[in-house]
């Protein structure tokens, strides 16, 4: 997951930040909830929100407030750490819309299995794999568009370790990569998640692999080149679809 932290004191900031990194999630990090707020509306993309309460200017619960008026912001979750621990501000804060409170001092096992809590909270992303960076921006972009968060890769074995610290509602992958290919991923991505849609990134003349993919459990085509609207149509549909076959799968 990509992490917000929100902390005026820098050792404790520092020791958040390399909690989380070194338990493979990447971390941002402000002083301030006014400059969070600024880096938020930036469109910068994150997952989960770890604020302090006690800060100079805004405080952390004016910040909750200000992120939950937001539609496009109050979607991510956010997580206090503070060293006030009273009933009175815990509650203020639950009712503004925060999903979980750690008191101060900070400690590894305790900030990671509360940040694993906030897993369920967080919004799925489609993943974006391509080993061409263009490709991977042009499709970032247009993708974006849909609404949908994006997180984006260069190959498969990096597509593979995200996956584990991030939460993927769909994957959109390319055919022809160095080390595994998009057909090896999709392979390995559903024997992990059987369920989670992998959309394939084709040429004009890619029937064949077209064929192979859609034998392996491919769940669109995105064809070369790219228009937004296909883009959009695809996900939809892939989105869909994936939606109907878990609920069959819990029947």
């Amino acid at each position: 997951m990509k992490i917000l932290v929100v902390e005026d004191e820098k050792i404790t900031r520092h020791l958040i930040t390399s909690i989380l990194e070194e338990s493979g999630h990447e971390t941002v990090s402000s002083i301030s909830a006014g400059q969070a707020m600024e880096f938020l509306l930036s469109q910068q993309s994150i997952d989960l929100i770890i604020a302090d309460i006690v800060m100079p200017g805004m405080d952390g619960l004016r910040l909750i407030r200000m992120i939950k008026k937001n539609r496009i912001l109050s979607r991510i979750p956010i997580l206090i750490c503070s060293s006030r621990t009273d009933v009175e501000t815990v509650t203020e804060a639950a009712k503004l819309g925060a999903k979980g409170f750690i008191a101060k001092p900070v400690e590894a096992v305790g900030l990671l299995l509360k940040v694993s809590e906030m897993i369920d909270y967080v919004v799925p992303k489609i993943m974006i794999v391509d080993d061409e960076p263009m490709m991977r921006d042009l499709l970032m972009r247009m993708v974006g568009r849909t609404g949908f968060g994006v997180t984006v890769c260069g190959s498969a074995d990096e597509a593979l370790m995200k996956m584990k610290v991030n939460k993927i509602g769909m994957i959109i992958t390319d055919i022809m990569m160095p080390g595994k290919t998009g057909l090896e991923l999709m392979a390995e991505v559903h024997m992990i998640n059987s369920k989670l849609p992998v959309v394939v990134i084709t040429g004009k003349s890619d029937q064949r692999i077209k064929n192979e993919a859609m034998l392996a459990g491919a769940a669109g085509f995105i064809r070369k080149p790219f228009k937004s609207v296909e883009i959009a149509q695809v996900i939809t549909r892939a989105h869909a679809t994936s939606k109907v076959a878990s609920k069959v799968a819990i029947a």
